[in-house]
């Protein structure tokens, strides 16, 4: 009997613990099913009052633009309220739109809206260079901007002047004007052509042209007995100044000396800055009266295949730079040209950028043979070969040697040339030390023809310097070209 009711009792005890359990379960379930529901109808409201877009994030938050906004970097604001707005404005608006919202007065002129997608960018298309030569008819390819785009036949065989108009024609064609009539070109003999661009003309071509008057004599200049080069005969003057690549005074060959009068070379100043401890901006009197000048025999060899030798006056790069004191960190020397407004080329169109930039490494710009040269066959520099003052570094093609110069910076990194941009670099390279057994990617350059010569020779290793070839000792000169 006793067991009976204590068993009674028990079961009692876990009835009721069981209900209370239940219960407390309930209850609890309850309260949270109700927090939930009460944030999600919270959350409704909340959602429900951003009627407009610009509380959104998404839409220009200008009240009344409703235009698409810029992206967070733009605080949202479309392209144009975030060019126009300055930053304290910008600010002044976003305070004021979340003071509004927050007394639910914001203004609901524009649905809201999630992302919105602008309409993909449209590509422009690159143009093309035309290389085709411009006389009329003629199917050859040119040799580009360097050669007024005409082909090697025509530029031996046609004046100046009538390369210009043949050109002048093929703009005017281009553009769809009506071109001047054109003049019957003569075409060249077949007997004449030697083949590889050369012609028995090419040679004669700079003796057909109007003599440069010479200029006023160099004092003190005298021959450098260690660089006389008696075994080469030297090129004519009125060859060297009248076949010229000097883009600022015109593209053809015969330009530079007809326009040369339109480059002013007083006042002249050159300044040597960058990583040096004394920089200074030289006068060119100056200049000439700190350093002895000296006459030295080198040969050039031009990037188009042709050279020649000349007895230029100067002085040794590597003076100027020891003079400005170089810190450690100056590894490569940046050369910069002239530019004036009146120059044909800077007015028109040459082909290239400007001003001419050209560079060097600390090393090659220090050895002896690469100079600063003020003059030419004992007289001053004449315009169209560089005056007041070039760069003339023999064992590289003649596109390194910069003319008229303003600026040499010495720089820690590699300086942006002019012609090592042309064509994605694969045409002129950095480095453009003359070597016969890397070619041209349009022709060869195992020979060369010396102007005032009919036969083509053999262009040699570093133009026949071989003393410069410790500069390059372990390095792929191919790949480094």
């Amino acid at each position: 009997m006793a067991q009976r009711n204590k068993e009674g009792a028990f079961r009692a005890l876990m009835e009721r613990f069981s209900r209370d359990l239940i219960e407390a379960i309930t209850t609890h379930v309850d309260q949270q099913i109700a927090a939930a529901v009460s944030r999600i109808e919270t959350g409704r409201r909340a959602y429900a009052g951003r009627t407009d877009g610009r509380r959104s994030g998404r839409l220009c938050p200008v009240p009344g633009c409703g235009e698409p906004g810029a992206g967070p970097r733009n605080r949202w604001f479309c392209k144009n309220h975030a060019s126009k707005l300055s930053t304290a404005e910008q600010k002044s608006i976003l305070e004021r739109n979340r003071r509004l919202a927050s007394e639910g007065k914001l203004p609901t002129a524009v649905p809201a809206q999630r992302i919105v997608r602008l309409p993909p960018k449209q590509q422009r298309a690159r143009r093309s260079l035309d290389m085709s030569c411009r006389v009329e008819g003629c199917t050859n390819r040119s040799r580009g901007p360097r050669a007024g785009f005409i082909c090697d036949a025509h530029r031996a065989e046609l004046s100046p002047e009538e390369q210009r108009a043949a050109r002048e024609r093929w703009n005017a064609r281009a553009k769809g004007q009506s071109a001047p009539e054109a003049v019957e070109q003569p075409k060249l003999p077949d007997f004449l052509k030697l083949g590889a661009g050369a012609t028995l003309l090419g040679p004669l071509a700079a003796l057909a042209r109007t003599a440069t008057p010479h200029g006023p004599k160099l004092a003190g200049a005298k021959p450098n007995p260690k660089y006389a080069d008696a075994d080469e005969k030297q090129t004519p003057f009125d060859d060297i100044t009248t076949y010229n690549n000097f883009y600022e005074l015109g593209t053809d060959k015969g330009e530079p000396s007809e326009n040369a009068a339109v480059l002013k070379t007083r006042p002249w100043t050159v300044e040597v800055a960058g990583e040096v401890g004394k920089p200074k901006k030289w006068d060119i009197d100056e200049l000439l009266k700190a350093f002895p000048v000296e006459e030295r025999v080198y040969r050039l060899r031009c990037v188009e295949a042709w050279s020649m030798v000349i007895p230029w006056d100067g002085f040794p790069l590597g003076d100027l730079l020891k003079k400005a004191q170089p810190t450690s960190r100056a590894k490569y020397v940046a050369f910069e040209s002239v530019v004036q407004p009146d120059m044909p080329g800077v007015k028109g169109y040459a082909g290239i950028p400007f001003p001419y930039l050209e560079g060097l490494r600390i090393d090659e710009a220090m050895h002896p043979l690469a100079i600063l040269a003020v003059g030419l066959y004992g007289e001053s520099l004449p315009n169209q070969d560089g005056a007041p003052i070039r760069l003339v570094v023999p064992w590289k093609y003649g596109f390194k040697s910069a003319k008229s110069l303003v600026r040499i910076k010495l720089q820690e990194t590699q300086p942006t040339t002019t012609w090592s941009q042309y064509a994605s670099g694969v045409e002129y390279g950095f480095y453009a030390n003359v070597n016969p057994e890397v070619d041209h990617p349009r022709w060869s350059q195992a020979k060369e023809r010396r102007i005032g010569e009919v036969l083509r020779r053999k262009t040699l290793m570093f133009n026949g310097y071989p003393e410069v070839a410790s500069l390059y000792a372990g390095m792929d000169l191919r790949k480094f070209f």
